[in-house]
């Protein structure tokens, strides 16, 4: 019986399969290494999380930057310390909640502050659903032993000034041994009747912890009332800090107490969030944000992102440099002055909660 021949085209694929797969060696796995950035373009999202990434900080050497992010592999949506290449890319280091404890409770590590060795956060624990933590404990650990933690101080907590310290926000290192704050209330505030409460937090001081004795040691920064943004000079000789209600960026000699106007963003609006370096400072103006003295809580403050701008102290001169359609909140400056990231949402409009956030470059060498 005679039989058709195959198709040429078939016979080439045999062929090519047969001499080009060969069984004498195993398939190989390959060096799965940290990958760099999918684009090299400014702006550039950085972080492509289905989750929320907030609250960048910049180690002192500019190699890497640290943010919290939201985990999406479980119901609980609690959030982790991780650390970026300077570029963007892959994780180069995370930092979780593994305790068998909180299986069933949402563990929150946020507002990282970076030193050459030292890496301080604040860990929040919850029940799913509580409208409150637990407990929140701002914590300190080596970058080279993330495994042994100590706790500097618990929140909330009654502060040297009587008031009650909430949660730290806007920290940074102040010198080698003392960290320093914007101390923050937190009230849970109705948008409207029968609607379930917003999450609201503002600042109502400036404190510091001192770390180079036995015990941590909190003291208040006077003439700070309502504070709400703050940032040391590199030298932990002065500070430059922003008001609740106010669009300057005033700059106070520690020593003295001195007080001066650094800046003032006049009609752009309320001026937070304040970065600087050498003669650059950037801050997030205006936009969705409201102050309000409640008659029974007092002073509120709900902000949604606002413009980022940027100031050249040595002119004055002013440059919006906020992305289109997209509102900032807690913008990182680099030590250089020469990378600049921070979070953006998509602007919805309106006073409304915000919408995810991803860390976007909006500047690099």
């Amino acid at each position: 019986m005679n039989r058709s021949p195959l198709p040429k085209g078939v016979l080439y694929l045999l062929t090519a399969l047969t001499v080009g797969c060969e069984h004498t060696e195993p398939f190989s796995t390959g060096a799965f290494t940290p990958e760099g950035p999918f684009s090299t373009a400014v702006p550039r999202q950085l972080t492509l999380n289905l989750g929320t990434d907030l609250f960048p900080a910049w180690k002192p050497d500019e190699t890497g930057l640290f943010y919290s992010y939201e985990r999406t592999d479980s119901s609980q949506r609690d959030r982790c310390i991780a650390e970026l290449p300077p570029e963007g890319g892959t994780r180069t280091l995370t930092l979780c909640t593994h305790a068998s404890f909180s299986i069933d409770s949402i563990d929150a590590l946020e507002r990282p502050v970076v030193s050459d060795s030292l890496l301080v956060y604040l860990s929040s624990v919850g029940e799913q659903f509580a409208l409150t933590p637990n407990h929140r404990e701002l914590l300190v650990t080596r970058l080279d032993d993330l495994i042994h933690v100590d706790t500097i101080q618990k929140f909330p907590f009654v502060s040297p000034s009587t008031r009650i310290h909430d949660i730290p926000i806007h920290m940074a290192w102040l010198g080698d041994d003392a960290l320093i704050y914007v101390a923050g209330r937190i009230d849970y505030v109705p948008p409207a009747p029968f609607e379930p409460p917003d999450t609201v937090v503002t600042g109502i001081e400036i404190a510091r912890i001192d770390l180079n004795g036995g015990s941590p040691v909190v003291g208040i920064i006077p003439g700070t009332s309502l504070a709400s943004s703050v940032q040391p000079t590199p030298d932990g000789k002065a500070i430059y800090y922003t008001v609740a209600d106010s669009s300057v960026v005033y700059r106070m000699d520690l020593a003295t107490t001195n007080v001066q106007v650094v800046h003032d963003f006049g009609a752009a609006g309320i001026a937070r969030d304040v970065q600087v370096s050498g003669n650059r400072l950037v801050a997030i103006v205006g936009g969705d944000i409201t102050f309000t003295n409640d008659p029974v809580l007092g002073p509120i403050t709900r902000d949604f992102g606002g413009r980022l701008f940027s100031v050249d102290l040595t002119t004055g001169q002013e440059t919006d440099i906020t992305m289109p359609g997209r509102l900032h909140r807690y913008p990182a400056l680099s030590p250089s002055g020469q990378r600049l990231v921070v979070e953006s949402y998509v602007d919805l409009g309106g006073s409304r909660p915000l919408a995810s956030a991803d860390l976007w470059a909006l500047e690099e060498p």
